[in-house]
């Protein structure tokens, strides 16, 4: 499993344009969201509900995005 990661999904036909990403913070993991081109929102997860999480986006189409360094 990755340290970090961002998901994007982007439908235009729906109008739909979101992003997802972790960063792994020992046994958290630091989350933010939102619309693509805002800052998003933030929150903290137990490391034990990543999985589920990952599972989640992958069925509702997001797709990794490599993030530049």
């Amino acid at each position: 499993m990755k340290s970090k990661m961002r998901l994007e999904c982007v439908n235009k036909k729906k109008n739909v344009s979101k992003f997802w990403e972790y960063k792994i913070l020992g046994s958290m993991v630091n989350v933010k969201y939102g619309r693509i081109g805002t800052f998003g929102n933030g929150l903290l997860i137990p490391l034990y509900q990543l999985n589920s999480n990952l599972k989640e986006k992958a069925r509702k189409g997001y797709k990794e995005v490599k993030q530049k360094n």
